[in-house]
């Protein structure tokens, strides 16, 4: 009994593989004809040379050479790309930078006045030559002329003084020799000051200051270092009057300049 069920068991072991055997075959098999009938790639391999040469740049485009070598050596193929040509910036020449670099203070110069001076009137009609004469003219425009600054300057031959005015237009005006005592307008009181050799400068009409009172040049008062002028005050700004006086050094002519653009009366006194 026991050598039969020994047999069965064994039987059916052998069924058992042989099935197994049957089924992994036909798998293999499957698989391999599955492989077989994939799609194959005919496309030629490429060398390492080919391939670099498909990452240069298209044939067809301009290459410029002009970083590595001298203007003009542009390669350009006959594809009707326009080349534009580099031409190298020119440099500065010695001379041009030696004047460039003169420095301004050691040119020598015109008055430190920076507006063009162009006169105003016929030239003709001007005091052009030195005097110890008073020079004057009446005002010939309308309303009052604003006083905006009052600046002076040095040059090699003389001082000037330069009253500057708003809107284009000169007033009327005195220039002549002041002697002691000197006195305000309106009030008449002495003013004070120093030495015996003076000019005064009457302008009319005219104000140095604007509708709400605030003067309109703030140094009223003003010490200069200069060969012939050494002080500039203000004595009058009255009821469309203005009145400056001029400390010189020593008795001197002067000479009255009318300016335009913008409007200014000049006072010059010579050195000597």
């Amino acid at each position: 009994m026991k050598s039969r069920s020994t047999i069965v068991f064994l039987t059916m072991l052998l069924v058992m593989l042989l099935f197994g055997c049957t089924d992994a075959e036909e798998e293999r098999r499957a698989l391999q004809e599955a492989l077989a009938n994939l799609p194959r790639d005919t496309t030629p391999l490429q060398t390492e040379e080919e391939e670099s040469v498909d990452l240069a740049e298209p044939p067809g485009l301009p290459i410029d050479t002009t970083l590595f070598g001298a203007p003009g050596d542009t390669i350009a193929p006959d594809t009707g790309v326009p080349v534009v040509e580099v031409v190298p910036v020119a440099e500065d020449t010695a001379e041009d930078v030696a004047e460039d670099t003169t420095p301004s203070g050691l040119r020598p110069g015109r008055p430190q006045d920076t507006e063009p001076w162009i006169p105003l009137r016929d030239s003709s009609s001007l005091s052009q030559d030195w005097s110890t004469e008073p020079q004057e003219r009446e005002a010939d425009v309308e309303g009052i002329a604003l006083l905006e600054s009052v600046r002076s300057a040095r040059t090699d031959d003389y001082d000037r003084v330069v009253f500057q005015f708003e809107g284009g237009r000169i007033p009327g005006y005195r220039v002549e020799r002041a002697e002691p005592p000197i006195r305000q307008c309106g009030s008449g009181q002495v003013v004070q000051v120093e030495g015996n050799d003076w000019l005064r400068v009457r302008l009319e009409p005219s104000q140095a200051h604007d509708e709400r009172g605030r003067p309109t040049v703030r140094e009223r008062s003003r010490t200069l270092d200069l060969p012939a002028v050494r002080e500039l005050r203000l004595i009058c700004d009255y009821e469309g009057q203005v009145e400056w006086i001029i400390r010189l050094t020593r008795p001197a002519p002067f000479r009255v300049t009318e300016l335009s653009a913008p409007a200014r009366l000049v006072l010059d006194v010579p050195h000597q």
